[in-house]
């Protein structure tokens, strides 16, 4: 797990201000981590592997804003309407319906299990920022929005192969970015299919 007392939040909300937004907007072919073997994945996959990072960053502020105001973790409304609407944008994408509610499902696991393990490291007295939490309805959540639509066109590109191998690479760049090992599987097999 990651050690939260050492954890380089200033890295973690300098995106989170709005340099996340302009960042993956312009992507087309960045590199997002560490090669895994002797697997190359192509432009439209680092994308989609750094928008599932991105992603996954915004889950410590919508941790702090949740635990400051005692809310839980899951919200079953909020991700039933994310799939559903995700779902039916993908037919004009052509991409599978059942791809995109297994992808967008495993994100949201992985998104609560970070939640998860943040919370719980406070709970044990690891200290909190000194900010006041970012607005999860006026601020993080139209960015997740953005950051699902992204990455539901990738997911329609013809150059996004999910594959064990693809998957491998995935869990290489999360781990690299200090998610625990369980975060980083549940987001990283989404793209293994």
């Amino acid at each position: 797990m990651r050690d939260f007392g050492l954890i380089n939040c200033a890295k973690m909300r300098s995106g989170l201000r709005g340099v996340i937004f302009a960042m993956w907007v312009g992507l087309t072919a960045c590199s997002t981590g560490p090669q895994v073997g002797d697997y190359v994945p192509t432009p439209a996959e680092r994308q989609l592997v750094g928008l599932i990072e991105k992603r996954l960053a915004y889950a410590f502020d919508v941790a702090r804003f949740k635990y400051s105001r005692r809310l839980p973790i899951q919200d079953p409304p909020r991700e039933a309407a994310i799939l559903q609407t995700l779902t039916e944008k993908s037919r004009s994408l052509s991409v599978s319906p059942n791809r995109v509610t297994r992808f967008f499902t495993a994100q949201m696991q992985a998104s609560r299990e970070f939640q998860s393990e943040i919370m719980h490291a406070w709970e044990q007295g690891v200290a909190q920022p000194h900010s006041q939490p970012v607005d999860l309805a006026k601020e993080i959540r139209p960015r997740l929005d953005a950051i699902n639509q992204a990455m539901l066109e990738l997911l329609a590109s013809p150059q996004v192969h999910p594959s064990p191998p693809l998957a491998k690479y995935a869990y290489g760049v999360l781990r690299a970015q200090d998610y625990s090992p369980n975060v980083a599987q549940t987001a990283a097999d989404s793209l293994r299919e």
